[in-house]
């Protein structure tokens, strides 16, 4: 789960992640876990999604929900996994580039196989009312990932694997035409400085 905060910095993460001598043994690490990853040529969020489930023999349901009193505080993506199927719950960020980040992080819990819940404490402080009524008191035995402790092992892969699944997904520079969009494949891909000698006519 991914608690709201401001995503842009995710442009440029995988790059971060590279520099940090501490952190790339990580980076090969989930490298490696998502190395059989069935992502599709097209790429598309959904089309991996079907990929997903035909591999894991279980259900994936994307499913968006707004949360217009919801503070920094609350969660922007929630993976709740019950015994036949899982659901992605996802706040629809400014730009389609965020919300599908935000997708893909809870998309990496479940390729991962990642187990830890939330408990009820948790719940009750970081997931919305209405989510909590309408889910996961349906299915009550059913693991709720919640990104609570930023430093933990699991969330660190989920974060990452977001990053790298964009990288092996070839994507164009950007998805959509909005500002942010815009902002964030310019960050993205920063155009080289020129050479010493070089100049232009």
């Amino acid at each position: 789960m991914q608690i709201g905060r401001h995503p842009l910095h995710f442009a440029n993460g995988l790059l971060r992640w590279r520099r940090d001598p501490s952190q790339r043994a990580l980076v090969k690490e989930c490298e490696r876990l998502l190395a059989d990853l069935p992502v599709p040529t097209p790429f598309s969020v959904e089309a991996l999604v079907r990929n997903m489930e035909q591999v894991l023999k279980r259900q994936i349901r994307l499913v968006p929900f707004d949360d217009p009193d919801g503070g920094m505080g609350t969660a922007c993506g929630l993976r709740v996994k019950a015994p036949e199927f899982t659901i992605v719950l996802y706040r629809r960020r400014s730009s389609r580039n965020q919300t599908e980040h935000i997708i893909l992080h809870e998309l990496a819990h479940e390729w991962l196989d990642h187990g830890t819940t939330l408990t009820a404490e948790e719940i009750e402080r970081y997931v919305p009312e209405h989510i909590r009524e309408e889910v996961l008191r349906r299915f009550p035995s059913a693991l709720v990932q919640g990104r609570v402790n930023f430093d933990s092992p699991e969330e660190k892969q989920a974060e990452l694997s977001a990053s790298l699944i964009k990288r092996l997904a070839r994507r164009h520079p950007f998805d959509g035409d909005d500002m942010t969009s815009l902002l964030e494949s310019s960050l993205s891909h920063p155009v080289a400085p020129p050479r010493r000698g070089s100049h232009q006519e």
